[in-house]
C-alpha cells in the first residue's frame, strides 16, 4: 500500500530515476577507467573553429582574446562551467603558443581564478617547449567588482583589437556584455557560450560559433581529452533521453487516459 502510494505521489519515480542515472554514470566511468568504451564525441562547430580563429591571428598578426565568463566560481553552480571553460582556454592557448599567437587572459572577478589562469598560462608555454613565451602582463584581472571587470575587459579588447574572442563559460548578463560588444565592435571572430540557458540572448547573436548550454561542457570535455570527463558527457546524454522518454511517455498517457501518473499531490 505504502509503495502504491509512493509511486502515485512522484517520489518513487525520482527513486527510480536517481538509481538508474547512478548506475548510468558508474557504467561509464568504469568503461572509461578500463579503457574498454568508445570515448570519441563529435567535433562541434565551434570547437573545430577555435584553430581556424587561431590561424586567423596568426595570418592577421593579431593577438587571442579569451575569457571564461564573469562569473567563473570555482565552487557552488557555476564551478562545473569554469572547469570546462578552464579546459576550453588551456587547449586555445596551446594552439595559440604553438604557432606564435599571443594570447591574452581576461581574469573573471573572482580571485581564485587569477592563480588558476596563470598556471594553465605557465603550462602551456611549457608544454610547447616556448616558457620565454609566457607574459604576466597578459593575464588582466580588474577587481572583484562586475563593473571593473567589464569596463576593464572593454577596455582591453578596444585596445589589442584582437582577430580572435573565444568567450566560454560562466558568462554573465551583464559583466560581459560590454567585452564581447567591444570584441564584435573591432572585427573579432566571436567563438563562445555559456551553460546558462537563460543567458543565451545577445550572446547567440554576436558569436560566429556557438556553444549552446549542455556544449560547453562537451567542448571542455573534447578539449581536456580526459577519459573521465569525456565518459560523464555519454552519461549525462543517456539522462537527457531518459528525460525525453519520461516527457513524451507521461504526455501520451496524460493526453489519452487522463491520468497524470506522475504529477505530485
Amino acid at each position: 500500500m505504502s509503495m502504491s502510494i509512493s509511486i502515485q505521489s512522484g517520489a518513487g519515480w525520482i527513486a527510480i530515476f536517481f538509481i538508474v542515472a547512478i548506475i548510468d554514470v558508474i557504467y561509464h566511468n568504469r568503461g572509461a577507467a578500463s579503457g574498454t568504451m568508445n570515448m570519441e564525441l563529435r567535433m562541434l562547430a565551434p570547437v573545430e573553429a577555435i584553430s581556424d580563429g587561431i590561424d586567423r591571428c596568426k595570418e592577421m598578426g593579431k593577438p587571442l582574446y579569451m575569457t571564461i565568463g564573469c562569473y567563473a566560481q570555482l565552487s557552488g553552480q557555476y564551478a562545473p562551467m569554469t572547469i570546462s571553460a578552464i579546459n576550453i582556454q588551456r587547449y586555445s592557448a596551446r594552439l595559440a603558443v604553438r604557432r606564435d599567437v599571443e594570447p591574452w587572459f581576461m581574469v573573471p572577478m573572482i580571485p581564485e581564478a587569477l592563480p588558476l589562469i596563470d598556471g594553465v598560462y605557465r603550462e602551456v608555454c611549457v608544454a610547447e617547449g616556448k616558457p620565454e613565451a609566457y607574459k604576466p602582463e597578459n593575464i588582466q584581472w580588474f577587481g572583484q567588482l562586475e563593473a571593473g571587470y567589464s569596463t576593464g575587459a572593454a577596455g582591453i579588447a578596444a585596445r589589442i583589437r584582437a582577430g580572435t574572442a573565444i568567450c566560454a563559460g560562466a558568462m554573465s548578463g551583464t559583466g560581459d556584455i560590454a567585452p564581447t560588444a567591444a570584441n564584435r565592435t573591432v572585427g573579432a571572430l566571436m567563438i563562445g557560450g555559456n551553460a546558462r540557458y537563460t543567458h543565451q540572448g545577445v550572446y547567440s547573436i554576436w558569436y560566429d560559433y556557438t556553444l549552446w548550454t549542455s556544449d560547453v561542457y562537451a567542448a571542455g570535455a573534447y578539449c581536456s581529452g580526459d577519459p573521465n570527463l569525456l565518459s560523464s558527457i555519454l552519461a549525462q546524454d543517456v539522462v537527457t533521453w531518459m528525460c525525453i522518454i519520461i516527457g513524451l511517455v507521461t504526455l501520451a498517457v496524460g493526453t489519452f487516459t487522463g491520468v497524470d501518473w506522475l504529477a505530485f499531490p
